[in-house]
């Protein structure tokens, strides 16, 4: 993948968590790690 689209990718996933926060009230560094570390390659 891209440097970009990882970028994007990361940025969609932040997003994400940032919704279940606000609407749960936890959760966002528990999804924000979990959905990055899927998405960047371990260099």
């Amino acid at each position: 993948m891209t440097a970009a689209l990882i970028v994007a990718l990361a940025v969609g996933i932040v997003f994400a968590a940032a919704v279940v926060r606000g609407y749960s009230g936890f959760g966002f560094a528990m999804i924000g790690v979990a959905g990055i570390s899927l998405t960047a390659p371990p260099d």
